[in-house]
């Protein structure tokens, strides 16, 4: 992260800002923005495990400039007072020119730059100028003094930082550069080498004191998800291409949490004893996790790769680095166990909730049972008697016995079923179905072993990813949420069909009121004996907002027979109201109708209504969810109004699916998006695989869609279509145009959001490093499977009306757009 005033990121984060730059060249001239300086743009590439280059590129009015050679520092200002014209500046980095190019047409001037990382990328290592044997602590320190830099990482922290090299690694290697030695140092230490300047940082996985900034929306124009990385829970130390590895894994995080692996192949300083090797760098990104994201934010300027933020996406933080996306989990509210009610109801243990993970262990009695029921969420002790009274509903969950083992096991519902299993030493999943019953008394779920011979106070057994859900089948396992819990029954019975000429119904989970009544204040729909705690606070909702032709309202009877006080009424989206059994014995919910006078013609009324524990206003209310359900988020024919959206405008695609975006530049290879789309590369080709073309786009192709992918001409070597679904990077199917060819059709079983193209060199009698001359291609993906005429990508954004919103149907269905007649 560059170091800047707080003043600096203060003013930054303003959603209105006047800003300046400037470039500070070696000679002490200074090109400011109200002189010659157009545009400073920044871009910044690398991964843990190797080296972070930034690359420049200036443009300057005047044909007057030839910097090559020359160096320059990027100074940013900010406006702070206007009152007293009072700027606060940051040097955002010391540069090397490595590009001049005039532009007699424009009048202007291009400058490409790197910053030292980069320069070292284009500066061979000369065996010879660093002395072996030496640690690597030694080499870094021989690196800092010949390209005089500073390290401003505490280096005894690092792992392997004493391992001894015996000897000059790269003095038979061709190509090799200062930058690919950094690069291997980062490898075996496991870090990221970053330059600020002259400065060098190695930056570990590990979030530091000072990283405890948080992105918000206001600080956001865009963010683009995608799932959650890690934890990492297996390393390889790989030679390839023979596949010569040894690898070191953590079983049980595998077991928990799905295999998570980092490969690192062909390090020189690894080499050598990858046995001795492999631990240090594991214990360091072992359990590493984040939530890779992309992101535009308002204009920032002092983060580098390698830094750790905190994003805040719809309403809770998420830990990202700089560089990806951010992954939001989506749940759906069906699990109604909240673990964290076994530290409530324990029998004769210990019980400790980590996640969705509890251990049971013996505690201080002679007793020989230990275990632990679960009354509800929210401790609400006829919440299973009320939901089991209309629905089915179905518990999963796995066991182990730990130490003492094995046990015998009973779990379910009590006073309805209680099954009965032995414990294994290894995860083992259970099911149970409870069929509705009209009874009163089910109280809790429990989980207990009897019979329990030991004494020893460590043994016991562990549960996890227990899930209790309405349905006679056990699904997916999704945490617990916490939503909120519709007390209203609003579909039982239905529909109504009045004599006083209405209908009340349910249309796809939403409640649809016709008609036009006959009489004055007809009561539609009543709910009696509703199961309320005492003194205790309910909102009622009524999310399409009341009106004096259907609204909902409370009846408090009273204990002395006296009649019923009544809460809400025909104004007002919600109305609250409290407990009382000091005054009142039963309560009842109604939806009322009003006075005839309302209804000049007959009606069409949808709407949906709740009943909620605990007092609510406008600005916190839960989402709709149906009765007796948890909060499902989004729900598919309750739609939710995608909050975040931040422009008002949609965008309609032409036929060429295919955006291509620009990469950052190689040192020794180019790929150029050209104004009419088509793309132009060549060089070296740096890597065994082949090179990237373009960097990841967004694209929006449904799964089992038929697409073809097509160039104008063949090419000598490979080109594919690097393609990412929603739970990460497609590799089966990728579709490939062979050498030779020029088109390839093809159907992906699963939705396509992003693409980027690549040339691959496997097979084609291509090798690594052989210079391809400059070519220009051009690329189009559309629907079906012939090939038709070229056209560039386009777009064309339309303006939202204003007052109108756009909403998610699903997790990947949004309200559709359509163009008629070039009309949206």
């Amino acid at each position: 992260m560059i170091n800047v005033s707080d003043n600096f990121k203060q003013a930054m984060k303003k959603p209105v800002k006047a800003i300046t730059a400037s470039i500070a060249l070696d000679d002490g001239t200074v090109i400011t923005g109200s002189d010659k300086l157009i545009k400073v743009t920044i871009d910044s590439s690398g991964h843990l495990f190797g080296a972070a280059t930034s690359v420049i590129n200036v443009e300057l009015f005047s044909t007057d400039y030839n910097l090559v050679d020359h160096t320059f520092n990027v100074i940013a200002k900010t406006l702070i007072d206007i009152e007293n014209d009072t700027w606060e500046e940051a040097n955002l980095g010391l540069f090397y020119v490595e590009e001049s190019t005039a532009d007699f047409e424009k009048k202007t001037t291009k400058i490409k730059g790197y910053d030292l990382m980069g320069k070292l990328a284009k500066t061979p290592y000369n065996s010879g100028t660093i002395q072996f044997p030496c640690t690597v602590k030694e080499l870094i320190n021989q690196l800092a003094e010949r390209f005089e830099f500073t390290v401003d990482t505490n280096l005894d922290n690092l792992p392997n930082i004493t391992y001894q090299i015996s000897e000059d690694l790269y003095a038979k290697i061709s190509n090799c550069t200062y930058r690919d030695i950094l690069g291997e140092i980062a490898g075996a230490t496991a870090t990221i080498a970053v330059f600020n300047g002259k400065t060098l940082s190695f930056r570990d996985s590990k979030k530091k004191p000072d990283e405890d900034e948080i992105w918000t929306y206001d600080n956001l124009k865009t963010l683009k998800y995608k799932p959650k990385y890690g934890p990492v829970n297996s390393l390889v130390l790989a030679r390839t291409p023979q596949e010569d590895n040894i690898a070191t894994s953590d079983n049980d995080s595998i077991t928990a949490n799905g295999l998570t692996e980092v490969k690192l192949a062909n390090n020189e300083i690894l080499d050598d004893d990858r046995r001795k090797l492999i631990t240090p760098i594991f214990d360091s990104v072992k359990d590493f996790s984040h939530h890779p994201f992309e992101a535009e934010t308002t204009g920032f300027g002092w983060h580098k790769s390698g830094d750790l933020v905190s994003a805040q996406a719809s309403g809770g933080l998420m830990n990202g680095r700089t560089t990806g996306w951010l992954g939001q989990k989506t749940t759906t509210g069906k699990n109604l166990f909240d673990p964290n009610f076994a530290n409530a109801g324990r029998l004769y243990s210990a019980t400790k909730v980590s996640g969705n993970t509890i251990t049971v262990t013996k505690k201080g009695s002679d007793s020989n049972t230990i275990g632990f029921y679960n009354v509800s969420p929210y401790g609400m002790y006829r919440f299973w008697s009320n939901l089991l009274k209309t629905n089915t509903v179905t518990l999963s969950f796995e066991a182990k016995h730990d130490s003492g083992g094995p046990h015998v096991l009973r779990y379910g519902l009590e006073n309805a079923i209680i099954q009965s299993t032995q414990t294994t030493s290894y995860w083992k999943k259970y099911t149970l179905t409870i069929p509705k019953k009209p009874d009163n008394n089910f109280v809790a779920f429990i989980f207990y072993s009897d019979g329990y011979a030991s004494n020893t106070e460590s043994d016991g057994f562990s549960l996890r990813n227990i899930q209790i859900e309405v349905g006679d089948i056990a699904t997916e396992f999704e945490p617990y949420t916490g939503g909120g819990y519709n007390l209203f029954d609003e579909f039982s019975g239905l529909p109504v069909n009045s004599p006083n000429g209405v209908v009340l119904s349910n249309q796809n989970g939403v409640l649809k009121l016709t008609g036009k009544p006959t009489i004055d204040w007809l009561p539609i729909l009543i709910r009696n004996n509703l199961s309320l705690f005492d003194k205790t606070a309910y909102t009622v909702v009524s999310y399409n907002g009341a009106s004096l032709q259907l609204f909902a309202q409370v009846l408090a009877y009273k204990k002395d027979g006296s009649g019923a006080d009544t809460f809400g009424g025909p104004s007002g989206k919600i109305f609250t109201f409290t407990t009382d059994s000091t005054k009142y014995d039963r309560y009842a919910i109604k939806l009322q109708l009003g006075s005839k006078a309302a209804y000049s013609e007959p009606v069409t009324i949808y709407n949906n209504f709740a009943l909620f524990r605990g007092a609510f206003t406008e600005s916190n209310l839960p989402e709709y969810s149906s009765y007796n359900s948890s909060l499902a988020s989004p729900r598919p024919l309750k739609p939710a109004t995608v909050a975040e959206r931040t422009e008002n405008k949609a965008t309609i695609v032409g036929k060429n699916l295919f955006r291509a975006v620009q990469q950052n530049p190689l040192p020794e290879f180019k790929s150029i998006v050209e104004s009419d789309g088509s793309i132009t590369f060549g060089g070296k080709v740096m890597f065994w695989w082949g090179n990237n073309l373009t960097v990841s786009s967004a694209i929006s192709i449904p799964a089992n869609t038929q697409c073809t992918l097509s160039i104008e001409k063949p090419l000598p070597f490979h080109l594919c279509l690097g393609i990412t679904g929603r739970n990460g990077r497609i590799i089966q199917g990728e579709p490939i145009i062979g050498k030779g060819k020029t088109s390839v059709t093809f159907i992906i079983p699963e939705d396509v959001i992003s693409c980027w193209l690549y040339l691959s060199i496997n097979n084609s009698g291509w090798n690594q490093n052989d210079p391809i001359l400059e070519t220009n291609i051009k690329v189009q993906l559309e629907h079906g499977d012939i090939v038709t005429p070229y056209k560039p990508f386009e777009s064309v954004d339309f303006n939202i009306p204003v007052g109108e919103n756009i909403f998610k149907l699903t997790d990947d269905i949004y309200d559709e757009v359509k163009l008629e007649n070039g009309v949206a």
